[in-house]
């Protein structure tokens, strides 16, 4: 239901049927937690470097903040490809992205996190346009 919904309102889909360009941001963002909450692990939470916590994971179309995508892993999950992957992965079921024409529609921009030149490589195999901060 709340799929469904999405699909018919989100300004994301309906610009992407237009033929316009979308940036959307793929980022991990620390969430320090008690260690006794769940799913709460000690890792690198950002500033803090030894912290106890969780992480989301999010897609976030850029013009409008409007979450495509988000999930909370554990606070010792790593920003690699594996994530990317998952990330990109749901963002195209979601937005409908299922053609290179509609990927060379999309930017995507990522934080350092996701450095890795693995991570890159594999957005541009895929047609993606790229951007790193």
């Amino acid at each position: 239901m709340t799929e469904a919904l999405f699909l018919h309102y989100s300004p994301a889909v309906r610009r992407l049927e237009e033929g316009k360009s979308l940036t959307v941001d793929i980022d991990l963002t620390p969430l320090p937690a008690s260690a006794r909450a769940e799913g709460s692990e000690r890792g690198y939470m950002g500033r803090e470097r030894s912290k106890t916590g969780r992480k989301l994971l999010r897609v976030r179309t850029a013009p409008e903040q409007e979450v495509v995508y988000e999930r909370v892993v554990s606070g010792k999950a790593a920003s690699g490809l594996i994530l990317l992957q998952e990330a990109v992965t749901q963002m195209e079921r979601l937005l409908g992205i299922s053609t290179v024409e509609k990927r060379a529609l999309v930017v995507v921009r990522l934080d350092s996190g996701f450095g890795a030149e693995e991570s890159h490589r594999w957005l541009l195999c895929r047609g993606y346009q790229f951007l790193g901060k």
